[in-house]
């Protein structure tokens, strides 16, 4: 029923000025750019989202026949449902039974910018991991639209969240579905490439996506497009990066101008410059964990999720030991890095667990030796720089710990095992997520 109503479906994508492939719309609604959707409520709108779904998912059907339901805010789209009351023989079924569609539409214009990067995550994904996505049917980054907003509508994943389902589950069926994780990142790990960076943005849902260098800015919402990332060995990354970082944000002291994404707020909400310093430290430290081995040049690159917990991961309970996972969502942050990022994050999802000894034997009998070494010490701290290369200092915890860990390393020789190793996630208060 799902599929056979997608391939139906008139694919829709415009895209900033890129009006080749309009929606033609008889409803076309006009916002401020500068709205902000937390402070509307979804009865207020929710006329307009019933003229969106005729307008590009169900042409030729009344109003009536439309049904809207909101899901929930996320961190930065609101979710909201669409059906049909043709999507199914049987009217009286649950919402939930007869959900075909997923509104995504971001809480601010703002973040309206990297809807194509996410359709093109999602296609890369969906082509080389055999698990059920969200599959994007059309976007549109513009407010040219019934809807007055930008907006993206998926297919609707089935499964319950696994951090909803975990407290239902008995002993065997968390090992079970412990296991069922582990495949996951081994799967992922499967899913290889000789550079490290991020997924670039579709210019279309059929073209091919690039690997892209990660931008320097906190998120995706410049005008420029980063440059394709290289074939290069991690040690060679982490350094180039490292200096990258330093470099433009040299430049910008040196010029005295304000760049946003170079600022950290304090806890009074005052913007200051991470110091220069911090930049050479790292790479004091990139140096000494390559020396130690933690930074092969040989080491492969996978695709990782960049945001794996139990609310983005899908599940069913299949019987009294068996769990499965139906699906993985929310891929915003996918790119390509070391394998020891898959390593962490597996040691971080079960920290903490009543069954974490047994998980973490798993675990190792599943990932093999490589899963011990890699997933503490040294190992889960290059998992943390590189959240740092990637995202940069934009959170005075980050920033401070980085310098705690840099000034113990120099004075003793070891890295100090602060907050930045024991934490599954470093939050990111600019961003509004957990970086791992």
């Amino acid at each position: 029923m799902l599929l056979e109503t997608v391939t139906k479906v008139p694919l829709v994508m415009r895209n900033g000025d890129d009006d080749r492939r309009p929606c033609h719309s008889s409803h076309i609604k006009v916002r401020s750019a500068y709205y902000n959707l937390q402070d509307q409520k979804f009865e207020s709108y929710r006329e307009d989202v019933v003229k969106l779904a005729l307008d590009v998912l169900y042409p030729g059907q009344n109003e009536a026949d439309i049904r809207t339901e909101f899901i929930a805010d996320g961190s930065f789209n609101r979710v909201i449902a669409i059906t049909s009351q043709h999507d199914s023989d049987d009217p009286s079924q649950s919402s939930k039974c007869r959900l075909v569609y997923v509104l995504r539409v971001p809480l601010d214009f703002e973040r309206a910018t990297y809807m194509s990067y996410e359709a093109g995550i999602l296609k890369y994904v969906a082509k080389h991991l055999n698990y059920p996505v969200p599959g994007v049917v059309c976007f549109d980054s513009t407010s040219l639209n019934a809807l007055g907003m930008p907006y993206m509508i998926q297919t609707y994943v089935d499964g319950i969240q696994l951090g909803t389902l975990w407290d239902e589950l008995n002993r065997e069926q968390r090992k079970s579905a412990t296991r069922a994780l582990t495949q996951l990142l081994l799967d992922m790990r499967q899913v290889k490439s000789d550079r490290i960076g991020a997924i670039g943005e579709a210019q279309s849902l059929q073209c091919s996506a690039v690997i892209e260098q990660f931008p320097l800015n906190a998120g995706r919402t410049n005008t420029s497009r980063p440059e394709p990332a290289k074939p290069q060995t991690t040690l060679q990354w982490f350094r180039e990066m490292c200096q990258r970082r330093k470099q433009t944000q040299t430049e910008v002291e040196d010029s005295d101008l304000a760049s946003e994404p170079l600022l950290v707020l304090d806890p009074e909400g005052n913007q200051y410059m991470p110091e220069i310093e911090i930049w050479d430290g790292l790479a004091r430290s990139i140096e000494a964990l390559h020396e130690k081995g933690y930074l092969p040049d040989t080491a492969e690159f996978c695709l990782f999720h960049g945001d794996l917990h139990g609310g983005n991961i899908l599940g069913k309970i299949v019987n009294e030991t068996t769990v499965q996972i139906t699906g993985v969502i929310d891929w915003d942050f996918a790119a390509f890095g070391p394998d020891t990022l898959l390593y962490s994050s597996a040691a971080g999802m079960i920290r903490g667990m009543e069954e974490e000894g047994e998980c973490s034997t798993i675990l190792q009998e599943m990932m093999g030796p490589a899963y011990k070494k890699l997933s503490y010490g040294e190992s889960f701290l290059v998992s943390r720089l590189f959240s740092i290369l990637r995202k940069g200092i934009h959170e005075p915890g980050v920033l401070a710990c980085a310098k705690e860990c840099m000034k113990d390393f120099e004075s003793k020789g070891r890295f100090h095992s602060c907050d930045l190793l024991s934490m599954p996630y470093v939050y990111d208060s600019e961003e509004g997520v957990f970086i791992n």
